[in-house]
Formats: C-alpha cells, structure tokens, sequence
C-alpha cells in the first residue's frame, strides 16, 4: 500500500515538472513565437542542449506550417562583406538568450545591430577576418548527431509535431499535421 502512494507521489511530481514549462508555450503569434516555444521545447525535452552552448535556427514557412529547426553549432560565422546595418539573407540577425545559451536565426528582414556581432564574439561564434563573398560556415552545423525540427500549425501553435534528422529541415517530405482552420475549407 505504501509502495502505491510513494508511486503515485512521484508519478505526480512527473506530471507536475512537465506542465510547468508547457505554460509557458504560446498558442499563437508570428513565426518568432514559433520559434519562442520551439525554444522552450528544445530545453526541457532534447539531450543535445547540454552538449552545446550555441544552437542555429531555421526558419521554413508555408501556408498552413510553421518548420523551426534547432541544431547544436560550434561553427564560426564569417563576418565577410556584411557591416552592423546590412540585412543579409544568411548571416544571423536575430538571437535569443536563455540559461547562458544562445539561440540564433538569420531574418532577411531584419539589419545586422552592434548587439547581434557582440554576442556573437561573446560566444566565440564570430570570425572577424573580412573574406570576400563569404558569410555562411563551412558546415552549417554537425548534422551527424541530428537537429530537431519543429512543425507547428500556424493557426494553434499548441498543435505542433517535431522529428531529429540528420537532414536539413525544408529537404524531406514533413510530417502531416492537420492544421484546416476552423473557417475555411481546404
């Protein structure tokens, strides 16, 4: 009997400790707080978040999904031709700190700030040396050990699936999700 209560105890905690960060997910927004709860997800659930302190995000977007791919980087980016103000369509412009790790994305629309090249230097992800026509790593990440890949509806970001690939997310068939907007047919 007391081995019962002690079971259900600790089956409470469980329960408990994962309702706690799934809160904090939101139901929906743009693609930032897709990538916010993708974030979020990532720390609590994936193994790999301990091996690395810095993590490149891919954004895809269609019509009905959101695809947000995390994946452990010990990369450096190349500064080459891209100067504080230029939006470029690859080097990272946007960037999420959370529990001493960093989160970063590329976002066309959105200029290179003093901010982003300072963390990037602080976590040693930055080349500084100017070569030419050259802003993407080598190797965008070691995809041998797998990224996560997010697929959120975009109409309840609640309903989302992710799979780990080795493959860069945008380059296999996704999951189905089934995302039909309760005002449209489709």
């Amino acid at each position: 009997m007391k081995r019962a209560y002690f079971l259900n105890f600790i089956l409470s905690l469980l329960l408990i400790g994962c309702a706690s960060w799934k809160d904090k997910l939101k139901p929906s927004g743009n693609y930032e707080v897709a990538v916010e709860n993708a974030i979020i997800d990532y720390l609590n659930t994936a193994r790999y978040n301990k091996e690395f302190n810095t993590f490149h995000i891919i954004n895809k977007l269609n019509e009905m999904v959101i695809g947000v791919s995390i994946n452990g980087d010990a990369n450096k980016w190349q500064l080459g031709e891209i100067k504080v103000g230029d939006k470029g369509k690859y080097f990272p412009s946007r960037f999420k700190e959370v529990d001493g790790k960093l989160f970063y994305w590329s976002d066309s629309t959105v200029s290179v700030t003093h901010n982003m090249i300072d963390i990037m230097k602080q976590y040693k992800i930055l080349d500084t040396i100017k070569y030419s026509n050259n802003g993407i790593p080598d190797d965008v990440g070691p995809y041998s050990k797998g990224a996560i890949h997010y697929y959120f509806c975009k109409t309840d970001f609640l309903k989302y699936k992710k799979l780990k690939s080795t493959i860069s997310i945008g380059y296999y068939e996704p999951p189905n999700l089934n995302c039909k907007n309760k005002n449209a047919e489709y």
